[in-house]
């Protein structure tokens, strides 16, 4: 099987707007535009569009600028599609993440809207982890990280692997053989690592890549005490 990461480098809403571009950021840090992509290729998200690709309804505004809505969960999307009036030939498109967020100019906002049972698993872990987390606020994508998970690229290259489920992230501590004192789940937002990556205002996502929502087959995933910080 060929390896999914050789091209990779080692170098109040529960939905949270994107907006293109980088800042200028310590160059340290510094991923290109093409490593951030091929992190974030197998990311599939869905679009309630009309045969011409116009976005319809599920728009809001940014600003000046209007906002599209997009769905990690194709299931909710459908479900959006039919509780809205919308044309007859309106229907779900799917795309991959990186062809909806602009690396290079400062086009329009996206919104991705995450699955509702992530989000509620995301702040199941925050309370056990973070005294006086607020009750039911989680803004933004889920993504669930291991302290104790590693990935392998090509040759001695390891990655830390991110999850947007986090019973893709339990199955892979069990394929693993993680014992079961394997850490604390790590939880952050999608929006915030993709802004930070872009920004270049931190090192400490250089080395993870995201898995796609149940497809943790065929990876090689392995356990190793203490590898978050």
């Amino acid at each position: 099987m060929p390896n999914r990461f050789a091209s990779i480098s080692s170098s109040s809403d529960n939905s949270r707007p994107i907006s293109g571009g980088g800042g200028g950021g310590a160059a340290d840090y510094a991923l290109s535009n093409t490593e951030i992509k091929n992190r974030l290729a197998e990311i599939p998200v869905y679009k309630l569009s009309n045969d011409s690709q116009d976005n319809i309804k599920g728009i809001s505004e940014f600003g000046d600028r209007k906002i599209g809505f997009y769905f990690l969960n194709k299931p909710d999307a459908l479900n959006f599609k039919e509780r809205i009036e919308c044309s007859p030939d309106a229907r779900i498109f799917d795309a991959r993440l990186t062809e909806v967020i602009d690396f290079e100019g400062d086009p329009a906002p996206i919104r991705l809207i995450p699955e509702l049972s992530e989000v509620k698993n995301a702040i199941q872990e925050k309370k056990k982890h973070i005294a006086g987390f607020s009750d039911g606020v989680f803004a933004g994508v889920p993504v669930f990280q291991s302290d104790s998970l590693i990935v392998k690229g090509e040759g001695e290259q390891k990655y830390r692997p991110a999850f947007l489920r986090k019973t893709d992230l339990e199955k892979a501590l069990a394929n693993a053989k993680a014992p079961k004192q394997r850490g604390t789940i790590q939880v952050a937002a999608l929006e915030d690592i993709i802004q930070e990556m872009k920004d270049c205002s931190t090192f400490k996502w250089n080395d993870v890549v995201f898995v796609p929502p149940g497809n943790i087959m065929g990876m090689d995933i392995f356990f190793e005490e203490g590898q978050l910080n």
